[in-house]
């Protein structure tokens, strides 16, 4: 918790001084310069609030199977998938092997949100999906990153 005080700390250290600097600069370029650090730092929390906005009075009920099989495949699918083709291929390096298996099994990321709302389709879906394979990879992850230290310890 206190690191991630800290890179708040950073982070809104750095949105005060670009707007300051964009007020105060008398360079237009310096001051679209400082207007982009204000907007990358209120980037993250607007996707995010957006997203959690998304999720209130999602049924979850009635898409049951749609969000099994997505987290399904997310989650055990595709870093076996990762695991096959990696295994496979001749004279790669242990630690590429165990880094590709461990980004396969992530939870779906928070861009595919950003994406399905630019696209005004599936975004009630893709914001129970991220919530859903985020919870469950709490615990997967975890236990990917546990059977991959045996492997690279037996490999």
């Amino acid at each position: 918790m206190v690191a991630q005080n800290i890179g708040f700390a950073i982070i809104a250290a750095m949105m005060i001084v670009g707007a300051l600097r964009v007020v105060t600069t008398s360079n237009v370029v310096h001051a679209a310069l400082w207007l982009v650090v204000v907007l990358a730092g209120a980037a993250a929390p607007t996707a995010l609030f957006a997203l959690g906005i998304t999720l209130v009075g999602q049924p979850i009920r009635s898409a049951r199977a749609e969000l099994g099989t997505i987290t399904v495949l997310k989650l055990v699918i595709h870093p076996l998938l990762m695991a096959a083709v990696m295994l496979t291929m001749p004279g790669l390096d242990m630690l590429w092997i165990q880094t590709a298996i461990l980004f396969a099994c992530l939870p779906v990321a928070a861009n595919v949100f950003a994406l399905s709302e630019f696209y005004q389709a599936y975004s009630g879906r893709t914001a129970t999906s991220i919530m859903l394979t985020t919870l469950i990879a709490s615990v997967s992850v975890p236990a990917t990153l546990y059977a991959l230290t045996m492997l690279g310890k037996a490999g």
